[in-house]
């Protein structure tokens, strides 16, 4: 099982291009310690690392979540009731 953080506040309301109000950002295991703040999330007890753009007022957490694709990279996907929608835009190979 797993645990996922979803940018629900990125919406076009709050001055995003585009609506990423679904989008899966990051997956922890589920006994990965997380700590919502207004403006941030700690991974980790001691703090491995902090998410600066993300926190409680802008994100959502999902937990026990046991269909996460094995190809799964952050913002690839949008999650929603349990089902993960791949975003048209998303190009696997990126040129550089």
């Amino acid at each position: 099982m797993s645990k996922i953080i979803i940018s629900s506040g990125w919406t076009t309301d709050n001055g995003y291009a585009s609506d990423e109000s679904k989008r899966v950002k990051y997956v922890f295991a589920d006994d990965e310690p997380l700590a919502f703040e207004d403006r941030q999330i700690t991974v980790g007890s001691p703090a491995k690392f902090i998410i600066g753009d993300l926190g409680s007022s802008n994100s959502t957490l999902a937990e026990s979540v046991s269909n996460v694709p094995s190809d799964f990279y952050g913002d690839k996907y949008d999650y929603d009731s349990g089902t993960w929608t791949k975003r048209s835009d998303w190009e696997d190979e990126w040129e550089g």
